[in-house]
């Protein structure tokens, strides 16, 4: 039998974030992530600023290329805006790379890490938590679980339901090079084609990552509209590799602790409401358990109430102040372009300032010109009462 201090299961940017900060402070971490590092991992490899900040790593030797562009279109009504900054908007990393930087980082602060090691069972003991792993058993006084929307320690700990999720499709697409020409340095969000989502193009430094996703269940099959979207962007693959996904839209109820397990990232359904994105929120919610643990002293209720109140201060109100404007764009696509005709590039330029990390959600909903009151302005009646909720 193994004993540490804390288990981390996953090594993507939550798991990673946390074992590393863990380490640092001095305890003995286990990392158990499933596959062979490094390993494919589906998702669009967009680093916001937010995320870059969060993750507190040299993110360079993983870096494909960078966005200093963003265009957000509604392909539906012709409606474009497009963002430039000096500095990157958006760094385009493969997951693969960017999660083996992360984890080595955590394995330099002193973590130890198994990989590939699946975790197959967990168990509640007196003072711990014994987990079944595929290098033996192992008992920790406390387990972050980092193992994604999907994945199995939240429903071995006792959380029922899953979190509402988005379903995801994504290729990894080979082109000629005049076509990867065409999307160099730009990060492209094309709406009105998925309904209730979006597509999107991310430019690699030898391809496209291409994908499409729905918040709502149901309709037209996700490859139909990636084929569609191709055809419109007149992308013409050489070769074509197809993932499919599943996002959280909201974080699992009523809390994210129970005993000694502690859930993170998109095992806690810590993804943006708008964008989807979820590496930043990750990262910062592995920062948070690992501080709520050490600063709890090995008392699981401080620990809980520790971790509770530093995920309510800065991501759960965060989430709460962003999902407004999603059920605008998600919800009633005619009431949002009627908002965006009206008052688009200020609305975009403050979703850069968000995702660049220069502000937040909070502050845009407290200031006088915040997406909320400007909002109350434009719509009337129980449309504009039901979003403001």
């Amino acid at each position: 039998m193994t004993r540490v201090d804390v288990a981390v299961v996953g090594g993507g940017p939550a798991g990673a974030t946390a074992a590393r900060h863990l380490a640092r402070a001095g305890l003995a971490v286990r990392l158990c992530e499933s596959r062979p590092l490094p390993r494919y991992k589906t998702c669009g490899g967009g680093v916001v600023g937010r995320a870059r900040h969060w993750l507190e790593v040299d993110l360079e030797p993983a870096v494909e290329s960078e966005c200093h562009r963003a265009e957000m279109r509604f392909l539906d009504d012709g409606l474009r805006f497009e963002l430039a900054g000096e500095r990157p908007l958006v760094t385009m990393v493969m997951r693969s790379d960017l999660d083996h930087l992360l984890v080595r980082a955590a394995e330099r602060a002193g973590a130890e890490i198994h990989s590939p090691c699946a975790v197959d069972g967990l168990e509640p003991r007196a003072g711990g938590v014994r987990l079944t792993t595929g290098a033996g058993p192992c008992e920790a006084r406390f387990v972050v679980a980092a193992d994604g929307a999907s994945g199995r320690i939240a429903r071995w700990a006792g959380w029922c339901r899953d979190s509402p999720r988005a379903a995801a499709l994504e290729s990894e697409i080979q082109v000629s090079p005049s076509t990867l020409e065409r999307f160099t340095g730009r990060a492209v969000f094309d709406f009105g084609l998925v309904a209730a989502g979006y597509a999107w193009v991310f430019p690699k430094r030898d391809h496209l990552s291409i994908g499409c996703l729905s918040t709502r269940p149901g309709g037209r099959p996700l490859k139909e509209h990636l084929d569609a979207y191709l055809d419109r962007l007149g992308v013409e693959p050489v070769e074509r590799d197809d993932h499919g996904f599943v996002i959280p839209l909201a974080p699992r109820a009523p809390d994210l602790v129970r005993g000694r397990v502690l859930l993170t990232g998109d095992s806690a359904g810590l993804a943006d409401p708008i964008t989807a994105e979820g590496i930043s929120f990750a990262a910062l919610s592995g920062r948070l358990a690992a501080t709520a643990i050490v600063a709890g002293e090995g008392d699981p209720r401080r620990v809980a109430r520790g971790y509770q109140r530093r995920l309510g201060n800065e991501i759960l109100g965060e989430l709460a102040a962003a999902r407004p404007l999603a059920r605008l764009l998600y919800r009633h696509p005619g009431a949002a372009r009627f908002v965006l005709r009206r008052a688009g590039a200020s609305l975009c330029r403050a979703m850069g300032e968000v995702l660049a990390g220069e502000t937040t959600y909070q502050r845009l909903a407290r200031s006088p010109r915040s997406y909320r009151r400007l909002l109350g302005r434009l719509l009337a009646g129980d449309t504009a009462h039901q979003l403001m909720r």
